[in-house]
């Protein structure tokens, strides 16, 4: 599988401004192409971007997404996440627990619909699903229902949220960037470039 690590080692060390983590585990294929055209554009035109994969079951990802396989078991794709994402980057996922405490990291989190979540709205969202499970078991709600269509509209819907917060957090990283790039010496010229008040002959 192109881009597969099983485990070992690091997935940071490739330059790019932004590693956009997808929870491989709980997302559909179709949001997945989404995510893997949008990041091949972004390699392409600055390098900036980089898409990892994780999860218990493996797929077949193009470069340049890399896909990092986990052990089966509850939490471990999650921890692998969660241990390597640093503040700035972007995480897509349907877990709530996870997008939580994605977002507490300071990590933008989106899911595959395309809703953003803070750690506040996440842990909201969390809390009203649990109650809602709870009344189910009870007997005092309706079972929950059949998860909704995934369309045209809505595909678009989540691949306008997904640049939208893709570009905020590229822009984020800009200033870092620069900032890292070595400055030239004072009174050095670049390579080509000509000082139109030099005299010809020295």
């Amino acid at each position: 599988m192109a881009g597969e690590d099983r485990g070992g080692g690091s997935a940071r060390g490739s330059g790019a401004a932004v590693t956009l983590w997808a929870d491989a585990d709980s997302l559909p294929v179709e949001v997945r192409r989404v995510i893997e055209t949008r990041a091949a554009r972004e390699a392409r035109r600055s390098g900036g971007l980089r898409l990892v994969y994780v999860g218990a079951r493996a797929f077949r990802v193009s470069p340049p997404a890399e896909f990092i396989l986990v052990e089966a078991g509850a939490g471990a794709a999650d921890d692998r996440i969660l241990s390597e994402a640093l503040p700035g980057d972007l995480a897509v996922t349907r877990d709530l627990p996870l997008a939580e405490r994605l977002a507490e990291k300071g990590i933008l989190v989106l899911n595959d619909r395309g809703q953003a979540f803070t750690a506040d709205t996440a842990r909201e969202r969390r809390s009203l699903r649990d109650r809602a499970q709870e009344l189910r078991e009870l007997g005092l709600a309706p079972e929950s229902p059949r998860a909704r269509t995934r369309g045209p509209r809505e595909l678009k819907a989540f691949a306008d949220a997904f640049d939208r917060v893709l570009t905020r957090a590229l822009a984020a990283q800009l200033p870092m960037r620069a900032a890292a790039q070595p400055a030239g010496r004072p009174g050095q010229v670049p390579p080509g470039a000509e000082c139109p008040d030099a005299a010809p002959g020295g």
